[in-house]
């Protein structure tokens, strides 16, 4: 009992779009790293990053904790979100908020390569949450 399941958010199934939590698919979560980083079960999903678009801070493979509780941008912290597209399209990537709209970018482009996306795209997209651990191969 030393693991707490955690629902993926990158399988879809009859039940639930990309993104929302799928319970038939489950990950296991060490119950000592939650703790450690103050984190609660009832608010984490999890994924495996798609691609290679996050490297060096996240490789392709790596399973992604997200808190799916935080469903806005966190202004001037330049975190790591897990957007969904029209609930069809997973995007793994930095936000941020300025006068002119959000701010997305992927650190293997770095921050000056940064979009500007309007309030009317932003519609698009679905805050599935905030990454807020990695775990990969060594």
């Amino acid at each position: 009992f030393r693991d707490i399941m955690v629902p993926r958010l990158d399988e879809v199934s009859k039940d639930n779009y990309l993104g929302e939590a799928n319970y038939n698919k489950l990950f296991p979560v060490r119950k000592e790293l939650l703790q450690l980083y103050s984190l609660q079960p009832r608010h984490l999903g999890a994924l495996v990053m798609p691609d290679t678009s996050m490297e060096p801070s996240i490789a392709k493979g790596d399973m992604l904790l997200v808190d799916t509780s935080v469903t806005a941008i966190e202004r001037d912290k330049q975190r790591i979100y897990a957007l969904v597209k029209d609930k069809t399209k997973l995007v793994i990537c930095r936000a941020d908020e300025d006068v002119f709209g959000k701010l997305m970018w992927v650190d293997s482009r770095g921050r000056q390569s940064a979009t500007t996306v309007k309030d009317e795209e932003w519609a698009q997209f679905t805050i599935a949450g905030r990454i807020v651990m990695r775990t990969g191969a060594l």
